[in-house]
């Protein structure tokens, strides 16, 4: 259930991530995939950026995996 939206993702590695978001009744889940790691040539993704919609860019994001709170988009 929920929409499906693609996030666009600007910077050096862009070919490298693959990116969406689902919403249902104002929960919003924000998937974000590495892809192509084997010809990655440079590490890091310090000029890789996610073009997050504005309706999203206030709210507060939980890690699933670290358990991180309080990441902003």
């Amino acid at each position: 259930k929920g929409t499906y939206e693609p996030i666009d993702v600007e910077g050096r590695d862009a070919s490298h991530i693959f990116a969406f978001l689902r919403e249902h009744e104002g929960a919003a889940c924000l998937v974000i995939v590495p892809r192509l790691l084997a010809s990655k040539t440079r590490p890091g993704w310090d000029e890789t950026r996610l073009k997050i919609p504005d309706r999203f860019a206030n709210r507060r994001w939980h890690h699933l995996f670290t358990g991180e709170r309080e990441l902003r988009g």
